[in-house]
């Protein structure tokens, strides 16, 4: 976080939390009436390969759920958020994986920051179509970035 701009930055913890609360209520729901969490994870991602693009949202909220809501997250969630906001570009994935670089105290800061300016232009593209809660979230870390 040493590389984030002090002030502008006294709400991103609490977005970024936001922005992982979606994923888990949305994999909470997928699980809710007693499905076992290997079944629901299965059926995301079934649903995800024929094409529906929100069912990556429970997909990454089981595996969320799995893991446990840490400060640290296993490498495999964050590359799965990443992924899915390079492949499909749902807002929700492009945020959190722009949170997720932003944050991450370890690696080359120039690398990070060209990952995060990837993508919040991956967001703008596609802002019309994106809920106004997510370009709050975005406008936020734009904000809270150095120059």
């Amino acid at each position: 976080m040493s590389e984030l701009q002090p002030g502008a930055c006294d709400t991103i913890i609490t977005r970024f939390h936001r922005l992982l609360d979606i994923y888990v209520e949305e994999g909470g729901k997928a699980i809710a009436n007693g499905e076992e969490p290997a079944r629901a994870l299965e059926a995301a991602r079934a649903q995800a390969l024929k094409g529906d693009v929100k069912a990556t949202l429970p997909l990454v909220g089981v595996t969320l759920l799995i893991y446990g809501r840490r400060d640290m997250f296993p490498v495999a969630i964050i590359r799965q958020v990443c992924n899915l906001a390079a492949r499909n570009a749902l807002p929700q994935h492009v945020v959190a994986c722009a949170y997720f670089n932003a944050l991450n105290p370890i690696g080359d800061k120039d690398e990070k920051r060209r990952a995060v300016d990837a993508e919040i232009a991956r967001f703008e593209a596609g802002r019309a179509s994106a809920p106004e809660e997510l370009g709050g979230h975005i406008d936020a870390l734009k904000a809270c970035l150095p120059n």
